[in-house]
């Protein structure tokens, strides 16, 4: 059993908060971000690290700074 890093868990949900707060489907973001539904789900699960490239791309594309996604606090959102 792979063993699920509690930072990638909490990114997810912050990336997940995020779409979701800006009115995105999970087909729209992932057709906007050009990554596969099942991977962006996986990442929003926290099933999957997201590398730093990807952080970038999910801010620019969801219009937050990536403080906002790696903080501990959602006052941001």
């Amino acid at each position: 059993m792979k063993k699920i890093n509690n930072n990638s868990v909490i990114i997810g949900q912050r990336l997940r908060y995020i779409r979701e707060n800006i009115c995105l489907s999970i087909d729209e973001a992932s057709k906007l971000l050009n990554i596969d539904k099942e991977e962006l789900t996986k990442i929003e699960n926290g099933e999957k690290e997201i590398m730093v490239k990807d952080l970038i791309l999910f801010a620019k594309n969801y219009h937050c700074d990536t403080t906002s996604i790696l903080e501990e606090t959602e006052k941001r959102f």
